[in-house]
C-alpha cells in the first residue's frame, strides 16, 4: 500500500467527516442483534457462552436465572430489533452524508432521492397550463411525490424586463417561464432571491433580472428556447419540466366591447375595459411539439388560476393544444380564481368562466372544477375592492349544467400581502383525485 492510499485511508478518521460515528453505531448495532440471535436460534446448546449472554441481556434481574424460557427469548428478540434498528439507522445516516457530500447541492435526504428514482415508475404525470402568479403557485405543491409537474408556460408576456430581452434579442420573454423554474427549484428561497434580482444601476442591465439574463443566455448558447430551458432544467436539478407552449415570438391581440384593439399584453391589462375577444398573431403560429406529447401522456392536466384572458386562454388558442387536451385520457381540472380581475371578468360567475374557456376550446375539456369556499378576511376584501376585485361566486347549479364536478376547500393564503391559493390544499386535494376512478 503507498503512501498516497494510506493517507486516503486516514482522512475518513478526520474529526467532523461525520462517518466514524456512524460506522461505530452500526457495529454496535450488529453486536446486539448478534446476541440475541445467539439465545434465540441455540439457547440449549451454548454451555458457558449462554450464561455470559444471558448474564448480559439480563443484568437487571440481579443475578436470578430462575425465570421462563419465553422471557429470556423476548428479551433477545427486543435486543435483535434493537439491534436491526441501530444498523439501520446508521447506514441511513451514514449514506446520507456520504451522497450529500458528493452531490453538487445538499439538496434531499437520501431516502427522498433514492425512493424518487426507484419509484419513479409510480410518478404521476401532471400538466399545468398557465402563466403568471398562479401558476408558479401552483407548480410549488406539485413538486413532491407522487406528482412530476409539467409547466406549459404562455409566452406573451411583453412587458419591464421580458418585454426588452423579446424586443432587444428577438426571443420569447423568459418571465414565466423564470417564475417556474424557481418554484420547481429545491434551492427556492436562494433562487428566487437570486433570479428576482434586478439591476437598479447601469444602462444596459437597469431593470433586468439576473433570471431573465440566464434564460436568455440559455437559449442565445443552444440556439433554441426549449433545449436552452431543458439544460437550464439539468444544471438546476428541477423537479419538473418547464415548457414554453410555442417557441415562435407571439403577441396577444385584444379587442374590447367597445370595438378597440389592442395588441401586447400589457396593452390591453392597462386599458381595464371589458375584453370581447383574444386572439394570437401570428394566427399561424404552432404550438411546441413536446407541448402536445406531454399534455397527451399525462394523468392529470390542470388549468389555472390565473388571468383569465392574458394567463389561461391564450395558450388554448392553439388549435392542436385543445385537440391534446381532449385526446388525452387524464382527468382535465379547472383551478378557479379567488378574485374577479378588473377588465378582464368583472362580475364573472364560476360558470362565467368555464363558459368563456368553453367558447374557445369549441366543447366542454373540463371534468372538475376546484372553488374556494373559505372565508376572505375583511381587511383584503377592503383592499381588492378599491381596484375593482370581488370574490368569485360560485354558481353550483350552473356549474353542474355544464357537467363539472365540484371539489371545494379552504383554498385561501396570503403571500407578501396578496391573496394566493393554498398549494398544499391543491396538493393534497389532487392527491385525493388519483385515487377516484373517473
Amino acid at each position: 500500500m503507498n503512501k498516497d492510499k494510506i493517507k486516503r485511508f486516514f482522512k475518513w478518521l478526520y474529526p467532523g467527516m461525520n462517518i466514524k460515528r456512524w460506522i461505530l453505531l452500526m457495529i454496535i448495532g450488529l453486536i446486539i442483534l448478534l446476541l440475541g440471535l445467539m439465545v434465540i436460534l441455540d439457547f440449549t446448546r451454548l454451555g458457558i457462552i449462554k450464561r455470559y449472554i444471558i448474564d448480559y441481556i439480563i443484568i437487571f434481574m440481579k443475578g436470578n436465572y430462575k425465570f421462563p424460557i419465553w422471557l429470556t427469548r423476548l428479551i433477545a428478540l427486543l435486543y435483535m430489533l434493537l439491534g436491526i434498528f441501530l444498523i439501520v439507522f446508521g447506514f441511513s445516516k451514514l449514506m446520507n452524508s456520504l451522497f450529500t457530500a458528493l452531490l453538487k447541492e445538499k439538496r434531499n435526504e437520501v431516502v427522498n432521492i433514492v425512493h424518487n428514482y426507484r419509484f419513479k415508475s409510480k410518478v404521476k404525470k401532471v400538466v399545468a397550463c398557465g402563466g403568471g402568479t398562479g401558476l408558479s403557485t401552483i407548480l410549488r405543491g406539485l413538486k413532491e411525490y407522487p406528482f412530476y409537474p409539467v409547466a406549459i408556460v404562455t409566452v406573451t408576456d411583453d412587458g419591464g424586463s421580458s418585454g426588452k430581452l423579446r424586443e432587444e434579442l428577438g426571443i420569447p420573454p423568459p418571465g414565466d417561464l423564470r417564475n417556474c423554474i424557481i418554484a420547481l427549484s429545491e434551492s427556492e428561497e436562494f433562487l428566487k432571491d437570486l433570479f428576482q434580482y434586478r439591476f437598479k444601476e447601469g444602462e444596459t442591465l437597469q431593470g433586468h433580472s439576473i433570471g431573465n439574463l440566464i434564460i436568455a443566455g440559455s437559449i442565445k448558447l443552444k440556439d433554441s428556447l426549449i433545449y436552452g430551458i431543458t439544460k437550464l432544467e439539468e444544471t438546476l436539478n428541477l423537479s419538473g419540466k418547464v415548457l414554453p407552449v410555442s417557441e415562435s415570438i407571439i403577441t396577444l391581440r385584444g379587442e374590447f366591447e367597445d370595438g378597440e384593439v389592442a395588441l401586447g399584453e400589457t396593452n390591453i391589462r392597462n386599458r381595464g375595459k371589458k375584453i370581447k375577444k383574444i386572439s394570437l398573431e401570428p394566427f399561424y403560429a404552432k404550438p411546441a411539439f413536446e407541448v402536445l406529447y406531454e399534455i397527451e401522456t399525462s394523468e392529470l392536466i390542470i388549468i389555472g388560476p390565473g388571468s383569465l384572458y392574458t394567463s389561461i386562454i391564450p395558450p388554448l388558442l392553439f388549435p392542436a393544444v385543445v385537440e391534446s387536451i381532449k385526446k388525452s385520457k387524464a382527468k382535465k381540472i379547472y383551478i378557479l380564481n379567488l378574485m374577479t380581475e378588473k377588465g378582464e371578468t368583472d362580475d364573472f360567475t364560476a360558470s362565467m368562466h368555464v363558459q368563456k374557456i368553453y367558447e374557445y376550446t369549441g366543447e366542454n375539456i373540463f371534468d372538475y372544477i376546484i372553488v374556494n369556499n373559505g372565508k376572505i378576511g375583511e381587511y383584503y376584501l377592503d383592499k381588492y375592492k378599491k381596484v375593482g376585485s370581488y370574490p368569485v361566486e360560485v354558481d353550483e347549479e350552473n356549474l353542474k349544467k355544464l357537467g363539472l364536478k365540484i371539489i371545494k376547500d379552504n383554498l385561501v393564503a396570503v403571500e407578501n400581502g396578496y391573496l394566493r391559493h393554498n398549494y398544499l390544499k391543491i396538493r393534497d386535494l389532487l392527491k385525493d383525485m388519483l385515487k377516484w376512478k373517473k
